[in-house]
């Protein structure tokens, strides 16, 4: 009795950790940095992406400032987007961008929530650079830089 009890105890437990490890693969498969479609940004390495997110390039070529958004936290883009590109964790890029931010160089970033919003925003705001899931992706904006494994 009492082991067919831990053993269904097991399997529920099992099924709901497989459940929470799908939930944080964006809907998409693939995240992608984009920019609006009036951006002078028409393509960017991994590094020059990374940089742009991490605050070190804060201008695009010409001299406009970027502004940078940051989905939501708890945003499966967001995890995917941090580790795959970013190489930070959330806290670490929180920390980063409040140092920046406190030597007055930079602008905070903007964050938003989910893909919509994202795409809504860079669509309207000049010199915005964000990132979606690919399905997420329309005519609106440019994709810049696709995140690799």
């Amino acid at each position: 009795m009492i082991l067919r009890d831990i053993k269904q105890w097991l399997t529920v437990m099992c099924g709901g950790i497989l459940l929470l490890g799908t939930a944080a693969a964006p809907a998409g498969g693939e995240t992608v940095v984009i920019v609006s479609k009036s951006s002078t940004i028409t393509t960017l390495s991994a590094n020059d992406a990374r940089a742009i997110f991490l605050g070190k390039i804060t201008k695009v070529p010409g001299g406009s400032n970027i502004q940078v958004l940051l989905q939501e936290n708890d945003s499966a883009v967001h995890t995917e987007f941090l580790e795959k590109l970013v190489t930070r964790t959330n806290d670490q890029l929180r920390s980063l961008w409040a140092r920046r931010v406190f030597t007055g160089l930079v602008s905070p970033p903007l964050q938003v929530s989910g893909d919509q919003a994202m795409l809504d925003n860079v669509a309207r705001l000049t010199g915005s650079i964000g990132y979606i899931s690919r399905d997420a992706v329309n005519d609106s904006v440019r994709i810049v830089y696709t995140v690799k494994d």
